[in-house]
């Protein structure tokens, strides 16, 4: 008995060492694509990725569990122009034309196998194959090593770029355009799941969103399969799309990839029965609700956003939570997002469609008096009148500025009002400001607290005897902070400067945010705008403000930080902090750092100015 079970302990050694000099065998599975516009076997348990732009290009990612294995399946429409990572395009007439190009790059010398012709899918297709190339003598090694990750696409990170491996390509041809499969890998090891997958692709569609491949097999994909496939990209989003709207080029996108959610909401309007709404969906929609009904001011719906974006990750096709997120974004005057929600809850054809479409008439009217808006801000600020220490950005920018007379003589002065923070002994300082700005040569102020009430006559020169030009200043409380501001001549009643202390700061944030520059501080993008004076500054308002423009209290639009960057030494030269506090954001320490040329956030406490 003995002797028997050692001899099956033997087979079963020499069976398991087998399998590991042969390589560890794979489960295949079938994989139908995003578009459900191919089916393939694929390695099973391999990580799975997307990218993809609108319907013109598609890349699905097959990722081994150890490092350097990697399986492409691209969709090329010809002639249409592909942005790789970089921000250089790629645009190919057909297969031949890839062909070329790639086989250029490699070069004779790195060409594994000369492009030649394959059966894919019962039609001919080509393969060919190639090395990454060597940086040469003189070459940058890092300039190669990008160049070979980047090189059609981002196929492999460049550290395993270094491997020297090889990449192989099968091209399918389809009416539009052409398929791609690609294969990267430092060895021979895995080559046999490259060409399962290359001998079971099956062409189901003309491309993602195009028309059914005559004769073509039904996918043996279920509904549920396929809504689960949807949602699973979806969620593989989730942290890009609760950051908010992707922007570029001051046009925003409501979550990352809008055209996958609407397929999903026609697919799903499809089914019978409609899926049930997750619990973690329905609890992040009701929490959006409690706090809908509850905010008071603009910046208060921004929770109830972020819970709604939340529920509709968990259930991408569910139309009231669409609807609701509309209405929040509507109220917190993000109109051009709000149109983007609700043209998705129509989509879910809810029985209010007609009513849902007059409220997107509503948003573009919105939005267009809100461009119209940013556009007078931005002729009244752009250019970069706010970014620079010179005297009328100083003096008469983001300020309400009137030419007043003083006597009967009828010469008159340039007086502008505003206001300026300052950090003093490491706390902010807000004060209201009268600046007689005529000569540039000459610049003469007074300033007070922004939290000063009263009457008072004062001089706003009183460097000379007789003192110069005695004004009357008012200001008088007007409610959440804000307070009513009347300067005139004290001899001259008929002329007047009428303002509010909430009017002056809108008129400082509208110049940060339209003609200010922005800085990053802990994931944060603030507006900055340079301050002079005897100490200069920057200010930095919080990416809201700009929101706050319209409705914001005194308390809403004043900066949220401020550091000093400059001062006049003993022979009255500019010198510059080199370590400068600045403050916290989301719970770290801040400074800035002159590095010659610009101030640069750091993160770690700067000196006390």
């Amino acid at each position: 008995m003995k002797r028997i079970n050692s001899t099956i302990s033997v087979f079963v050694l020499l069976f398991v060492l087998a399998l590991f000099a042969g390589g560890r065998e794979l489960h295949a599975a079938t994989f139908t694509s995003m578009w459900s516009d191919y089916e393939v076997t694929v390695p099973d348990g391999w990580r799975v990725t997307y990218d993809w732009e609108q319907k013109h290009y598609a890349n699905t990612h097959f990722t081994a569990p150890e490092s350097g294995y990697i399986l492409s399946i691209r969709w090329y429409c010809r002639y249409t122009t592909h942005r790789l990572i970089d921000d250089r395009l790629e645009m190919y007439a057909g297969a031949d034309d890839f062909i070329q190009q790639f086989s250029n790059w490699y070069g004779a010398a790195n060409m594994l196998e000369q492009s030649h012709e394959v059966t894919v899918a019962g039609q001919k297709a080509q393969r060919f194959a190639g090395r990454f190339v060597s940086a040469g003598q003189g070459q940058n090694e890092d300039y190669v090593l990008s160049r070979r990750a980047k090189l059609g696409g981002k196929l492999v990170e460049d550290s395993m770029a270094r491997n020297s491996g090889k990449q192989i390509w099968t091209l399918v041809n389809s009416p539009s355009g052409f398929y791609v499969l690609a294969y990267f890998a430092p060895d021979d090891k895995y080559d046999k799941y490259y060409d399962k997958m290359v001998s079971s692709f099956v062409l189901l569609k003309d491309g993602p969103g195009g028309a059914a491949m005559q004769n073509a097999p039904v996918s043996s994909e279920t509904a549920n399969d396929k809504l689960q496939r949807y949602v699973s990209v979806i969620q593989s989003q989730r942290d890009e799309d609760l950051k908010g709207p992707t922007c570029s080029h001051d046009e925003c996108v409501l979550f990352t990839h809008m055209d996958l959610r609407e397929d999903l909401i026609k697919f799903v309007s499809a089914m019978k029965p409609a899926p049930a709404v997750p619990s973690q969906a329905q609890r992040a929609f009701i929490q959006g609700n409690t706090i809908l009904k509850s905010v008071g001011s603009t910046e208060d719906y921004q929770p109830a956003i972020d819970k709604y974006r939340e529920a509709l990750i968990e259930a991408p096709w569910w139309g009231v939570a669409y609807n609701n997120l509309a209405i929040a974004l509507n109220a917190a005057k993000h109109y051009d997002l709000a149109k983007q929600a609700m043209e998705l809850y129509i989509l879910t054809n809810p029985a209010d469609a007609a009513q849902a479409q007059q409220k997107i008439y509503e948003f573009e009217t919105k939005q267009e008096l809100k461009e119209k808006h940013d556009a007078a801000l931005k002729a009244k600020y752009g250019g970069g009148q706010g970014t620079g220490f010179g005297w009328e950005s100083l003096y008469r920018y983001g300020a309400v500025v009137q030419n007043m007379s003083f006597d009967a003589s009828g010469n008159e002065r340039t007086i502008s009002l505003k206001i300026a923070t300052y950090k003093e002994n490491g706390f902010l300082h807000t004060y209201f400001e009268i600046f007689d700005s005529t000569s540039p040569a000459d610049i003469y102020h007074v300033k007070y607290s922004i939290d000063w009430r009263g009457t008072i006559n004062v001089y706003l020169d009183d460097r000379t005897v007789p003192y110069k030009e005695l004004v009357t200043l008012t200001i008088t409380p007007y409610g959440d902070g804000d307070a009513n501001i009347t300067l005139r001549p004290t001899n001259n009643a008929s002329v007047s400067i009428k303002t509010s202390l909430n009017a002056l700061l809108k008129e400082l944030a509208s110049q940060a945010v339209y003609g200010g520059q922005t800085m990053n501080v802990g994931g944060r993008d603030f507006y900055i705008l340079g301050q002079g004076g005897t100490v200069g500054s920057i200010l930095f308002f919080p990416p809201e403000i700009k929101n706050y423009l319209e409705n914001g209290s005194v308390n809403d639009l004043t900066p949220k930080l401020v550091s000093n960057v400059d001062y006049l030494d003993s022979n009255h030269q500019t010198q510059y902090y080199m370590n400068s506090d600045l403050g916290e954001v989301n719970g770290t320490h801040y400074h800035l750092e002159y590095d010659g040329s610009f101030w640069v956030a750091k993160p770690g406490r700067g000196e006390m100015h």
